[in-house]
């Protein structure tokens, strides 16, 4: 090759430079890869035993913690469970000792009425129909009777009105309750109950009492230890407290008696008893004079007849569309008079008696109904809102008011707030 001698200096250089930057790179590389071997190891054998020791040391004292934990639980169960135990065992001898024998007995001991068994219904001998009617010319008929709703000649009192909208028990001003509306033998269980709990009332107050008696002594001893003045007038409210309680006792106590007496006694009878003592019945209004020519009863009290083996109370429970005659029952048809076929006799029995006939109770006023009523219980009469209907009784006090339905002609008691009213003048 024909090179010049600049050429071969500048080849040469060139060479001398790469074989420089390789031995340069050589270098680097040795030191890259004695620095790589270096992390290596310390990863290998320093920092990652390091961090799985640590990993070891936590799951370690985790199950530390775990067995200590089951431990404490497995040891709080078997404290409790001599106590659980001992209430399996109180409640296996509390199901062992249930009697249905004395249950049922405490059952029918809460229920029981204490009355006896109503007496068989006797027969009533009304005699002969002339008897009836006197020969003075008064009638023994007790009263006149109104028919109720649903037809049946019964008079209609104002006995199932007191007590609709009051209660079962009747509460008086003193806070006693007579248990009224309770059997006799429930009754006497509540009010001996009742007089229980008032004599230990009265034995904690009478113990109050004696207490504030010794500290007034004390006070009055040495007055520096309080006000006596204070002591006293305590003492002045416990004994107020005491004798309110002794009268309290007392009545409950002559409650108590009277429910006693009544035990064992017939249905009928107690009812009669009660109707009488809880509710004072008024006395129905005499029905105006019918405009049939007949006149009007002198006397509505019972009259006794005497018959030849016993004396017989004669009480007309209802009034029928019959007229009782000397002969017998002479029938009224349509409220009118039954015309007899022999005229002397008819006017024998017209001037030994008197005969009445049904008839309307005089309007005392209308009124209309604010609100519906349903009139459920005997004597009472369903309304709607709006009805019209004539006003033939006023309120007495108890809160009924005796009405008709203007449309039906039905009879009844409904509730005076539940009407407006509008009186016919006197």
């Amino acid at each position: 090759m024909d090179l010049s001698r600049a050429d071969l200096e500048r080849a040469k250089n060139n060479a001398m430079q790469r074989t420089q930057i390789c031995e340069d790179a050589k270098q680097n590389y040795a030191h890259a890869l004695q620095a790589a071997n270096q992390q290596q190891h310390q990863h290998y054998n320093q920092l990652l035993p390091q961090i799985l020791e640590r990993l070891r040391a936590v799951d370690e004292e985790r199950i530390s913690e775990t067995k200590s934990l089951m431990l404490q639980g497995i040891e709080a169960e078997t404290k409790v469970m001599n106590i659980i135990q001992r209430c399996y065992d109180d409640m296996r001898k509390a199901a062992e000792c249930i009697s249905p024998l004395n249950d049922s007995a405490s059952v029918v001991e809460h229920y029981r009425s204490g009355y006896a068994h109503p007496e068989p219904f006797t027969f009533e001998d009304f005699g002969a129909p002339s008897a009836i009617i006197t020969s003075e010319g008064t009638s023994s008929v007790d009263t006149m009777k109104r028919p109720t709703k649903n037809g049946s000649m019964v008079r209609i009192n104002r006995k199932p009105s007191m007590g609709l909208f009051r209660g079962s028990n009747h509460s008086r001003k003193d806070g006693t309750i007579d248990f009224r509306s309770y059997p006799p033998q429930q009754r006497c269980r509540r009010l001996q109950h009742e007089i229980e709990n008032i004599e230990k009332e009265i034995a904690k107050n009478q113990q109050s009492r004696e207490g504030a008696a010794k500290m007034l002594q004390v006070y009055k001893d040495n007055p520096k230890l309080g006000n006596a003045s204070d002591v006293d007038s305590e003492i002045v409210v416990y004994t107020k407290k005491c004798e309110v309680l002794n009268q309290r006792l007392a009545k409950y106590k002559a409650m108590l008696s009277e429910a006693q007496t009544e035990l064992n006694t017939p249905i009928s009878v107690v009812g009669y008893v009660h109707n009488r003592v809880m509710i004072s019945e008024p006395p129905m209004r005499p029905p105006p004079p019918c405009q049939s020519g007949l006149s009007t009863p002198s006397q509505s009290s019972p009259r006794q007849m005497s018959t030849p083996n016993t004396t017989v109370s004669i009480h007309r429970s209802s009034y029928s569309e019959e007229s009782i005659s000397s002969d017998g029952s002479v029938p009224i048809a349509n409220h009118k008079k039954t015309t007899s076929p022999e005229p002397a006799k008819k006017a024998t029995i017209v001037e030994k008696s008197e005969v009445y006939e049904e008839c309307d109770m005089p309007a005392l006023g209308t009124c209309t109904a604010l609100y519906a009523f349903e009139g459920g219980s005997e004597g009472t009469m369903a309304m709607e809102e709006g009805d019209e209907m004539i006003l033939l009784e006023r309120d007495e006090g108890d809160g009924w008011t005796r009405v008709r339905h203007v449309l039906s002609a039905r009879e009844g008691f409904v509730p005076t707030s539940y009407l407006q009213c509008r009186w016919y003048p006197d």
